[in-house]
Formats: C-alpha cells, structure tokens, sequence
C-alpha cells in the first residue's frame, strides 16, 4: 500500500504540467475515499449470499486485472537513467522545505487516522449518539473527503492549489468546533463532513508543491513526506490512547485536532518563505 501511493502520486506529478498537478492528484485521492466507502458497502451488501473470503476474493482479481492492464503500458523513461542517485536522495534530508512540508503531513496523516480510530470513541463516551449512529457519522467525514476532492479537479484547474490551504484547515477546524459541547447527531455528522472536506485539500497540495519543488528527485522527496507521514498516524493515535486513560480524557480530542491544525498552519505558512 505505502509502495502504490508513494509511485501513483509521483506517476501522476511527473506526467502533469505545473497548471495540472493539483487537480491530477486530487483526482487519484479521490480514488481513495471511492474505495474507503465502496468496499464496505460492496461487503456488506453481498455478505448475504458470499462469505467475505470469497468477497474478497473477487475484489483481489479485480485487482490482478488492473494490474495486467498496466503492465503493456509505457510509462515516462527514468529520469535517473543510472539508478538512485544516493547522495543526492540523501541530500533531500537536509532540505528544510521538504521537512516542513512532510510535517504538515505528519499532522494531516495523523488527524486523520486519531478521526478515524477515536471518533466513535468520543461520540460513544462524550454524547448520546447510538453507536450505529456514531458509524454514519464517521462515514460523513469519508463522504466529505471523497466529494470535496470531485470538487477540487475542477477548482484546481483554475485557483492555485497552494491559495486553499489555509482555507481548508480553517474549515476543518470548524468542523471540529461542531463536535464540541456533546452534539446530537445531526451537528456530529455536519461536523465530520465538514472535517472530511477540510482535509482533503492537504495531500494534493503538498505532493503538488513538493513535485513541484523535486522535480528532479520527485519520487524520493514523496517518500520521505509519505514516511514522516505514516509516523505521525502512529504517533498520534498513541498520543489520544494515552490521553483517553485519564478521566474524560477522550473529552479533548477535537481540541488536540484543532492545536495540531493550528501546527499545520504555521508550519506552511514557515515553508512558503
């Protein structure tokens, strides 16, 4: 999984112009919330008549499929036609532009793994949301990630990505206001959508920028920001399970995703200079 993002995301940077990456890499993420909410409405509409290894199953030869599809295709010659170039790779790790920007997504990767394993949490122990009501909620994040990067193909095309930025942390942040104070569950389900919305600006425009600034090195500076990335998912979420051990500890998770928001903001605004 972490070997087909880092390539797809450099494949599409390097075949897209200046004007297109944005939008380009919006539309491969948005891939990635079809397949969030598509494989487990697919398993659970078909769990009836199949067993879920034969679901599965299924799924994996559509996969094959794809996969024999792309082997005839040509793809752009290497652009190290010499092989990895080590020490130019390992230069990259002294560029402050390129760490900044890994850090933003080390947050983004985080927040969105801590919504996606504590959320029903929160909703189960600080409001009095039904626990199947509390998984729709968390599909409604999924649901505003998928529609809003639909979206971004277009606005890509004619805003530069790196102007929305700022303005989809600030939404996502407001998102996370509407989960405050024990909401019902219309306001939870607003709220997460409008999260979902929020983040789905975060990865097109870093991996934009980043192509944009490595273009020579593309798929080595991805893979250090999609490494540092994976990090903070883990680092994250074990920052909210040792938080939820103390007595309504779980309370202060929309206002950690706020701070680390707060972080994100500062560091873009740090690697534009």
């Amino acid at each position: 999984g972490g070997i087909l993002n880092g390539e797809t995301n450099a494949l599409v940077s390097d075949i897209s112009g200046e004007s297109e990456k944005g939008s380009r890499l919006s539309f491969l993420g948005m891939f990635y919330g079809l397949g969030a909410l598509g494989i487990p409405m697919l398993l659970g509409s078909l769990s009836r008549h199949y067993s879920f290894e034969t679901i599965l199953l299924g799924i994996g030869v559509v996969m094959l499929a794809g996969i024999i599809f792309c082997i005839p295709v040509r793809f752009p010659a290497p652009k190290q036609a010499q092989g990895f170039p080590v020490k130019e790779g390992l230069g990259l790790l002294k560029e402050s532009s390129l760490l900044l920007l890994s850090f933003i997504l080390f947050f983004q990767s985080g927040i969105e793994g801590v919504c996606n394993n504590w959320s029903t949490s929160y909703f189960g122990q600080m409001t009095d949301i039904p626990a199947n009501q509390a998984l729709i909620a968390l599909t409604c994040m999924v649901t505003g990630l998928t529609v809003a990067r639909m979206v971004q193909v277009a606005i890509f095309k004619k805003i530069k990505p790196e102007t929305v930025l700022p303005y989809s942390l600030t939404l996502t942040a407001i998102g996370f206001c509407f989960l405050m104070f024990s909401p019902g569950f219309a306001r939870a389900a607003v709220g997460m959508v409008l999260v979902g919305m929020g983040l789905s600006a975060t990865y097109p425009v870093i991996l934009s920028i980043l192509g944009s600034r490595y273009p020579s090195l593309s798929g080595t500076a991805f893979s250090v920001a999609l490494a540092i990335a994976l990090v903070g998912q883990t680092a994250m979420n074990g920052l909210m399970g040792m938080v939820s051990q103390y007595t309504n500890g779980i309370g202060l998770y929309p206002y950690l995703m706020i701070a680390s928001l707060a972080v994100m903001f500062l560091l873009y605004k740090r690697s534009l200079k």
